[in-house]
C-alpha cells in the first residue's frame, strides 16, 4: 500500500522505533535523510533515552551532518532555511516571522498570508497548551526549494486526542481515528461543552494553503489532503501497538507559492 509522504514520514520513524526497542541499539546507519515529520519524535527518542542510547549514525555525509547539526541547538540564523528544533513555547514572532519569509514570494509582503501563517503557529501552540499536559512540545520545519515545500512539524507527549477525549468523558467507545476526526471537525474538551475553534479553523486555513496534513495520536491517524497531489480527500488509520504514539503528533507541508487569503474576511474563523 503506498501512503501519502507525511503518513510515510512517520513510518519510516516507527520502524526505526521498533528497531531501536528489538535490538536495543537506533541504527540509522542506512539513512540518507530525515524529514521534520521523522526526525522531530526520532530526536524526542534520543533524548528521551540520554546517554543510555547506543546508536549507529547514518553512513551518508549529509544525512549525518545534517542531524548533529539540526539536533544540537544550531544558532538562529535570518537567512536559514530550517527553523531548529525548539520547545514549541519558545516559538516568538522572530521565529514565526521566518516561517512566514521561507514561504512567500522573496521581496514581497502579503499581509494575508502573513496572518494565516501567523494563525497557524498560533493556534497550534495555544492547543498544546490547552490541551495535551504534556511536559515536552517540541517544533521543527525545513524549506526544500527546489521541490517547492515547507515540511513543519509539532509534537508533544502529552495525553493524546482520544485520552484527552476520555479523560472528559466524551465519546468512550471511539477509537483514537475517530476521535482525531471529531477534533478535526470542532469537538471539544471544554467543560462549558463549546466548540473548539483552534484546531478546525487551523486546518481549514492550511487547505485553503494548498497544504497537507497529517495528525496523529495514540493508536490513530488522520491524512487531511488539502492538495491535488497523493490521496483525494481525507484518510483514517486505525494503528497497532507497534506504531502507536505515546503523545500527539501534527505535521503538515506549505507547498509554495502559497495562496493569499483572508482569514479574517473570507469565512476561515
Amino acid at each position: 500500500m503506498e501512503f501519502p509522504p507525511l503518513v510515510e514520514n512517520y513510518l519510516s520513524f516507527c520502524r526505526y522505533r521498533i528497531q531501536y526497542e528489538k535490538e536495543h541499539t537506533l541504527d540509522l546507519s542506512a539513512s540518507t535523510w530525515f524529514y521534520p515529520t521523522t526526525l522531530l519524535p526520532l530526536a524526542d527518542l534520543m533524548s528521551a533515552a540520554g546517554q543510555s542510547l547506543k546508536y549507529k549514525p547514518p553512513s551518508n555525509v549529509n544525512a549525518r551532518g545534517y542531524l548533529s547539526f539540526i539536533t544540537g541547538n544550531p544558532p538562529r540564523k535570518k537567512s536559514a532555511t530550517f527553523i531548529p528544533i525548539v520547545l514549541a513555547e519558545r516559538l516568538d514572532d522572530t521565529y514565526i516571522d521566518q516561517i512566514y519569509e521561507l514561504v512567500c514570494k522573496k521581496g514581497e509582503h502579503n499581509i494575508n498570508q502573513e496572518n494565516a501563517i501567523k494563525y497557524i503557529i498560533g493556534e497550534l501552540v495555544a492547543n498544546i497548551d490547552e490541551h495535551s499536559k504534556c511536559n515536552r512540545s517540541i517544533f521543527m520545519a525545513q524549506m526544500y526549494t527546489k521541490l517547492n515545500f515547507l515540511e513543519a512539524t509539532f509534537f508533544d507527549n502529552g495525553v493524546t486526542i482520544g485520552g484527552s477525549f476520555r479523560e472528559a468523558g466524551i465519546s468512550a467507545e471511539m477509537n483514537d481515528a475517530k476521535c482525531i476526526v471529531e477534533a478535526t471537525k470542532g469537538k471539544s474538551t471544554k467543560p462549558e461543552g463549546g466548540r473548539g475553534r483552534g484546531l478546525p479553523s487551523t486546518i481549514k486555513i492550511l487547505k485553503a494553503l494548498k497544504s497537507d496534513i497529517v495528525v496523529v495520536s495514540g493508536k490513530g491517524a488522520v491524512y487531511l489532503n488539502g492538495t491535488d497531489k497523493y490521496l483525494k480527500g481525507d484518510t483514517e488509520y486505525r494503528l497497532d501497538e507497534s506504531l502507536e504514539l505515546h503523545g500527539t503528533l501534527i505535521s503538515f507541508r506549505l507547498h509554495t507559492p502559497i495562496p493569499s487569503i483572508n482569514i479574517y474576511e473570507d469565512g476561515y474563523l
